[in-house]
């Protein structure tokens, strides 16, 4: 064996080393960079993750911020829902006493004119049927009764449709 290296001049040797060598060289230079560019991108990716974590938690924080709001626009309308309600009702209680004065003077009125006119068949008990006021009187009082409760009607109805059309306009405005 020592006949097969005694062939092969010594310098042929050192250049085999020596490319063998650099060989080594180079593989550790690519292991390095690969090892540093593997860095860079775990050093990216953390940062990233960081970012989407900071925008999901703003995501968040948003999201219960824009619900606060749309909470308290939705309370705001309930509560003037509940005054209006409030006055109308009043206005209604106010109106339903001034129609009971005016159909207490009616029939005050009625029975004024009844006694002028003296009219025997009002003796008979069948005054609203034959008697042509007593008979407008009921009509007018029972309208005045039923017009009572449509506006109490009404006026829930537009209430209601108010505080729907404002709750709507809140969740539009953003």
């Amino acid at each position: 064996m020592t006949k097969i290296f005694d062939l092969v001049p010594g310098w042929i040797y050192c250049i085999v080393i020596a490319a063998l060598a650099f060989l080594m060289l180079g593989q550790r230079v690519q292991v390095s960079n690969a090892k540093a560019a593997t860095a860079r991108a775990q050093t990216e990716l953390a940062d990233t993750k960081t970012k989407a974590a900071q925008a999901a938690q703003k995501a968040e924080e948003d999201a219960r911020t824009e619900e606060t709001r749309r909470q308290a626009e939705k309370q705001e309308v309930i509560d003037h829902a509940r005054q209006e309600t409030a006055a109308a009702q009043a206005a209604a209680h106010d109106a339903d006493a001034a129609a009971a004065s005016l159909r207490s003077r009616l029939a005050t009125y009625v029975t004024a004119v009844r006694k002028a006119t003296s009219n025997p068949s009002a003796a008979s008990g069948s005054e609203t049927t034959s008697d042509p006021l007593g008979v407008l009187a009921d009509v007018l009082s029972r309208a005045d009764q039923r017009a009572g409760v449509l506006a109490a009607y009404a006026d829930s109805a537009r209430i209601a449709g108010q505080a729907c059309e404002r709750s709507y306009d809140g969740l539009q405005s953003r």
